[in-house]
């Protein structure tokens, strides 16, 4: 992936690849192999500031009172505490939270030692629906579901049935969605938890052996471990900005090329580079191109971020230079189609009169559709 994005951007005779040097963040390179040498250069710089920061975990207060005898642990601490304790309870819905889960149950830990606290139930992305060669038919299907879809519920029933999302608890129909993917084989490990899922709202306090919650209190029974998995970095991330700035860039997802699956950052960043490559110092070009987003947190803000995704799309693909390398260098899961099966998804996207059936039901469904940077 790496390789072919920075063949395309060398492209640009803006760019030069220095493979092995080191800058010194002034105007000095040098060698930073065997050879050595040293070059002065002079620079325009931008800063580069990243909206896309994994979680600091650790680095924070718990936003909820943790009694004295209680033991609370972030997720990346769960293997140094985790033997011999009476009873687990994992807080959070996010990627970190279905890993641990997994992860214990995969070293013989019992369902019924675990409990699941949630703020709210989520939907998931099916990981083996994001396979690149499923691109074509999962876009039909969403479009589909985008089409006929009367309820929000009804585009998350559809898509469910065709193996796109799915939620731990069959019987509850989630308000929320969770922005990572997971297989079956953790699907499973998350239904084997049947009748130890909560969806409590906020958690507000820790004792030695409950967590209590907005909505209810979880008895977990004695030597309880907390695991803390409510943070991500989709919450840490602050109000988007624009993009391009004199001097400065801010990396963050590019709701252009936004699709079904979890956030694209490595194609956000590259779309990024490419731009600032192509159009030096025209920040209001470059904005008019890129448009910042965040990911999706409840179902109907997923709709209304697809809704502006579709009004905002063809602005890429109308500029020849950024629809040639999205296109003809591919590099995302676009990489996995074949001929027939492209002309066969531009034809549908390119039906004037069902875009727009779609774009009004899907402004429908997900209310009053407004964004600013």
């Amino acid at each position: 992936y790496a390789s072919t994005v920075l063949r395309r951007l060398l492209q640009n005779p803006r760019l030069q690849y220095l493979p092995q040097t080191l800058f010194n963040g002034l105007s000095l390179l040098s060698s930073a192999g065997e050879a050595t040498w040293k070059r002065r250069i002079h620079v325009k710089q931008k800063v580069v500031e990243s909206f896309l920061e994994p979680p600091k975990y650790g680095l924070r207060e718990a936003p909820y009172r943790i009694d004295i005898d209680a033991l609370v642990v972030s997720a990346e601490k769960l293997p140094l505490a985790s033997s011999s304790r009476g009873s687990y309870a994992i807080l959070g819905s996010t990627r970190v939270a279905v890993e641990s889960v997994h992860w214990l149950l995969q070293r013989g830990v019992k369902a019924d030692r675990i409990c699941w606290i949630l703020q709210e139930d989520v939907w998931f992305t099916c990981l083996e629906a994001m396979r690149p060669d499923q691109w074509v038919s999962i876009a039909a299907i969403c479009w589909d579901a985008f089409l006929f879809g009367q309820e929000v519920q009804d585009i998350e029933t559809i898509l469910e049935k065709h193996g796109v999302h799915c939620r731990a608890t069959p019987e509850v129909r989630p308000t929320g969605r969770c922005t990572s993917c997971i297989t079956q084989q953790e699907l499973a490990s998350l239904r084997s938890l049947r009748g130890r899922i909560f969806s409590y709202g906020r958690v507000l306090e820790v004792t030695r052996d409950a967590v209590i919650s907005e909505l209810g209190t979880v008895s977990t029974g004695s030597d309880l471990l907390v695991v803390d998995c409510l943070q991500d970095w989709v919450g840490q991330a602050p109000e988007h900005r624009p993009i391009f700035e004199v001097g400065k860039i801010s990396l963050q997802l590019v709701r252009e090329v936004a699709d079904a699956g979890p956030p694209n950052c490595c194609l956000a960043a590259a779309l990024i580079a490419y731009v600032e490559a192509q159009y030096k110092g025209q920040e209001k070009k470059q904005n008019s191109l890129l448009t910042p987003t965040f990911p999706s947190r409840t179902v109907s803000q997923a709709l209304r971020h697809e809704a502006l995704a579709m009004r905002s799309e063809s602005k890429l693909w109308e500029n020849r230079e950024i629809a040639s390398f999205l296109m003809l260098w591919r590099p995302s899961r676009l990489a996995a189609l074949s001929m027939p099966d492209l002309k066969k998804f531009i034809e549908v996207r390119q039906d004037q009169s069902q875009r727009v059936e779609v774009l009004l039901n899907l402004e429908r469904l997900a209310g009053p559709i407004q964004h600013k940077v």
